[in-house]
C-alpha cells in the first residue's frame, strides 16, 4: 500500500460524504471503514512492510471492510440514484459484493478466524431482487447523466473495484493455497463489475 493507495482512498471518501449526507448512520458507518483503511496503510508504509506478504487474517479482515463498504453504499444508492440504469448496475454490484462477501465467511469459517462485523450484517451477504422497472427512457443513459449523486456514485464504484483488484492481485503469491483460490474466484467478479462502470460512464467522465 503507498501513497497513490492513500489518495485514492482519500478521493472516495470526498464521494462518500457527497452520497451519504443525508443518512448519518450509513456514513458514519463507511467513513470508520475508510478510517481502518487509511491507519493499516499508514502502518505499513511506516514500518516499511508494503512488500511483505499478508496473513490470511489480514487478508480476510481488510477484504470484509471491503465488502461491507459496497453493499452498504450500493444499498443506500440503489433508492436514491436518478438514472434507472445506474440504480440497476448498483443492483448488480450490491450482489456480486455480496456473492464475494459470503466466500469471505466461508473461507474465515474453515480458518477458524471471526469477521464479527461482517457475520452480524445480513444485509451485507443477502442479494437484492432486480425490479424490471428500471429500463431506461430517451432522456437517460450515460451522455445525458448530469446527477451528482449518480456521478459520486459512478466514480466511487470504479476506485473501490480498482483498489479491491489490486488488494487482491497482491495476494496471488500467497503460499495458502485456500486463500489463493479464493482470490482467484473473487478477481474475476471484480474485474467484470469495473468493466461494466467504466463502460457506462467513461463518455461521463471524458467530459470532466
Amino acid at each position: 500500500m503507498n501513497t497513490y493507495y492513500l489518495n485514492k482512498t482519500y478521493t472516495n471518501i470526498i464521494c462518500l460524504l457527497n452520497i451519504l449526507q443525508r443518512n448519518p448512520t450509513v456514513m458514519k458507518r463507511i467513513i470508520f471503514s475508510y478510517s481502518v483503511i487509511l491507519i493499516l496503510g499508514l502502518s505499513a508504509i511506516c514500518l516499511g512492510q508494503q512488500n511483505e506478504k499478508t496473513s490470511v487474517s489480514n487478508f480476510l479482515q481488510q477484504a470484509a471492510i471491503f465488502g461491507l463498504n459496497g453493499t452498504s453504499v450500493s444499498q443506500f444508492a440503489i433508492t436514491k440514484l436518478n438514472n434507472n440504469q445506474l440504480a440497476s448496475y448498483a443492483v448488480s454490484a450490491h450482489n456480486d459484493y455480496a456473492r464475494v462477501n459470503l466466500k469471505l465467511l466461508a473461507l474465515a469459517d474453515k480458518k477458524d478466524i471471526d469477521l464479527p462485523d461482517l457475520a452480524s450484517d445480513s444485509s451485507a451477504i443477502m442479494e437484492v431482487a432486480i425490479e424490471d422497472n428500471s429500463v431506461s427512457n430517451a432522456n437517460e443513459g450515460p451522455l445525458r447523466l448530469k446527477n451528482p449523486l449518480d456521478l459520486s456514485y459512478l466514480k466511487m464504484m470504479i476506485e473501490d473495484f480498482q483498489t479491491a483488484i489490486s488488494y487482491y492481485e497482491s495476494n496471488l503469491d500467497t503460499d495458502d493455497t485456500d486463500l489463493k483460490q479464493h482470490v482467484l474466484e473473487c478477481l474475476p467478479i471484480f474485474k467484470k463489475n469495473i468493466v461494466e462502470a467504466i463502460s457506462f460512464t467513461q463518455p461521463v467522465l471524458a467530459k470532466e
